[in-house]
């Protein structure tokens, strides 16, 4: 696996082929039917989400932290590792429907980040009143946190939670606008002249 890291990072082609290559004949070689779907998630899917989940355990400092975690966080974690291109898809289309495209990539990263430090730390970060570039506008901390929790159960069958999140969202005030309503009210006492 590190040869094909290792051939990846330097961009070559043929190490990187010659690599796969052993890979998908080891596979293939493997005795199973795995032409079959059920044979291949088991046999194959199955195996390398383990290993996966695995390495993101050791990755990160959960040991230290174990007293804290319930269960359900460390499926969180290993599930934005293994899952992270289906939450940032998720999340980004949520924040362009909103704010367009500008500094959408930051906004998602952000998030995606501060959900991992949440589940591991506990901490909530403000988001403030006051738009910045990589938060997305709109939304608590929360209301992300419940929307990446809901992404785990859409994920896993369950749409409700992810609908019920999504649309709170949507529904949620732009802080831009918070911002005039806040300044509005500060410079005129909140009355109309």
């Amino acid at each position: 696996m590190s040869a094909l890291i290792i051939a990846e990072e330097k961009n070559n082609m043929e190490l990187k082929t010659k690599y796969q290559k052993m890979i998908i004949d080891s596979i293939i070689n493997s005795g199973y039917n795995l032409k079959n779907l059920d044979d291949f998630n088991v046999l194959i899917n199955d195996k390398i989400k383990s290993i996966l989940s695995a390495t993101v355990l050791a990755i990160n400092p959960i040991d230290s932290i174990l007293d804290r975690l319930i269960p359900f966080d460390i499926e969180r974690v290993v599930f934005l590792y293994l899952n992270y291109e289906f939450m940032e898809r998720h999340i980004h289309t949520l924040i362009t429907s909103r704010e367009g495209i500008w500094y959408c990539t930051d906004k998602t990263s952000w998030i995606l980040e501060k959900y991992k430090e949440y589940i591991l730390t506990g901490r909530i970060p403000e988001m403030g009143t006051e738009e910045k570039f990589w938060m997305p506008g709109f939304g608590e901390f929360s209301d992300w946190a419940d929307y990446c929790n809901s992404l785990f159960w859409l994920y896993h069958g369950n749409p409700a939670p992810y609908m019920e999140a999504y649309q709170r969202l949507l529904n949620c005030e732009m802080r831009s606008d918070k911002e005039e309503e806040e300044s509005f009210s500060q410079e005129d006492g909140g009355v109309l002249q």
